[in-house]
């Protein structure tokens, strides 16, 4: 039964984990973006 439990989970972790980084990732990029474009634009 914890095998199975496991073996089900784990996958659903995942694919929320990855679901979450790219999320984070997105949020990093879009920061990142207009920090450089404000940074570009002052100079």
């Amino acid at each position: 039964m914890y095998h199975v439990l496991i073996i089900v989970l784990f996958p659903l972790l995942f694919s929320t984990n990855v679901i979450f980084n790219v999320f984070i990732y997105s949020k990093i990029d879009i920061y990142l973006t207009d920090f450089f474009i404000s940074f570009c634009t002052t100079n």
